[in-house]
């Protein structure tokens, strides 16, 4: 192990650390701004720095501890999707409680989350069964990654489904600034199909119902802009 830092060095890394940087933390605000959407975002910045916050922690874990030189790490898509639909679920179930009573059950649902998932992997790395990770079939993995697509749609067109009540609720829909136009055919809930338009103008997303076919009673279709 050398004892000197050679100076030449520090750039390529200030460099990758900036870049990362850069790539890294729209990405962390975004998943923040997904989890802490619709009631939750009167506290979206508190939410914003909690996952920052921790991004950083993940960060410097890895990198102080990984026997692997070079490697990075951040928070992913994937639990950010599955925690924003676990958020909407919580806020959807504690109708009438206060909104801070509601951020605090929805920032507990991420720490028992995050910690039990550490300690699972740290199980898994710690008796070595990563290897049986490739006994999982493809259709489940592609079946995941493609639900995860999905979760990040719904979060960001704040479709919520309800197929028991045979209702549809979409709260403060959002399109990204490249996309001005989305059009969603065939969407089933329960015994229904619905076909819906978003269109984004100025800073707002509008949704209409192009069509909504049922073989009973037809779904309802609740737009909230809050």
């Amino acid at each position: 192990m050398r004892n000197k830092i050679d100076v030449r060095e520090l750039l390529p890394v200030f460099s990758i650390g900036l870049v990362d940087g850069v790539i890294v933390l729209p990405l962390v605000i975004s998943f923040a701004i997904l989890i802490f959407s619709g009631e939750l975002s009167a506290f979206a910045t508190t939410g914003i720095g909690m996952v920052l916050f921790g991004g950083l922690i993940v960060q410097l874990v890895i990198g102080l501890t990984n026997s692997t030189p070079g490697i990075i790490g951040a928070p992913q898509d994937s639990p950010a999707a599955i925690l924003g639909l676990a958020a909407t679920a919580i806020v959807a179930s504690m109708k009438g409680a206060p909104a801070e009573a509601k951020f605090i059950t929805v920032v507990m649902t991420v720490i028992l989350t995050s910690i039990i998932s550490g300690l699972f992997f740290l199980f898994i790395g710690g008796f070595k069964l990563s290897r049986f990770v490739r006994f999982i079939p493809y259709p489940v993995v592609g079946g995941f990654v493609a639900g995860t697509g999905l979760l990040l749609v719904q979060g960001a067109l704040g479709i919520m489904p309800d197929a028991p009540g045979g209702a549809v609720h979409i709260r403060n829909p959002v399109l990204p600034t490249h996309l001005s136009k989305l059009t969603i055919t065939n969407l089933r809930v329960g015994a229904s199909r619905l076909s819906l338009h978003f269109e984004r103008h100025a800073s707002r997303t509008l949704v209409n119902v192009l069509a909504v076919e049922s073989s009973a009673e037809p779904v309802r279709v609740q737009i909230e802009f809050g």
